[in-house]
């Protein structure tokens, strides 16, 4: 979509010298002149509220909405489960994991074993867990992503449980 939005910019711009200055200068942390950019491109044919688009952006990021057979942070997981499921709030496309911060033998996962519920859950398969053992895995935004394109809108999302 940044690729459309710029080309509609420099096919409206007068100077094509200076709008592909102004592309490639334009600062995207800053709203006003983003909005600028937008308003000048003539992308959208009616004007675009700023705070209506993000939020209608932020309710379609994918969120993590349950994790089973139990709670983020549970401190009394059985040994004998064998997997995790992940269920977000719409389907996905790719979900990427990191290692866990304690070390390796603190990583629970032994590999995906599919999706469930039109893509919305992941399985994953654990190793067999040690008993009173706390091991913790991330979910990170690198690869992940709704099938509609939606980042995952966290950097890391812990999860993280002691065994009985």
């Amino acid at each position: 979509m940044g690729y459309k939005i710029c080309q509609s910019y420099y096919q409206n711009a007068k100077n094509k010298r200076q709008a592909i200055k102004n592309i490639i200068e334009l600062d995207y942390s800053n709203g006003v002149a983003v909005e600028f950019f937008l308003r000048d491109s003539h992308f959208f044919s009616e004007h675009i509220d700023p705070q209506q688009l993000l939020a209608e952006y932020q309710r379609n990021l994918p969120e993590i909405v349950q994790i089973e057979p139990f709670e983020n942070g549970s401190g009394d997981v059985p040994t004998n489960i064998r997997y995790i499921k992940i269920t977000f709030s719409k389907p996905m496309e790719a979900v990427s994991f990191d290692f866990s911060a304690y070390g390796p033998e603190h990583f629970p996962l032994a590999n995906i074993a599919g999706y469930e519920n039109d893509n919305r859950t992941i399985i994953l398969e654990t190793v067999a867990l040690q008993p009173q053992t706390t091991y913790d895995f991330y979910v990170n935004n690198n690869n992940t992503q709704s099938k509609d394109g939606y980042k995952f809108p966290f950097k890391t999302y812990k999860i993280e449980f002691e065994t009985q």
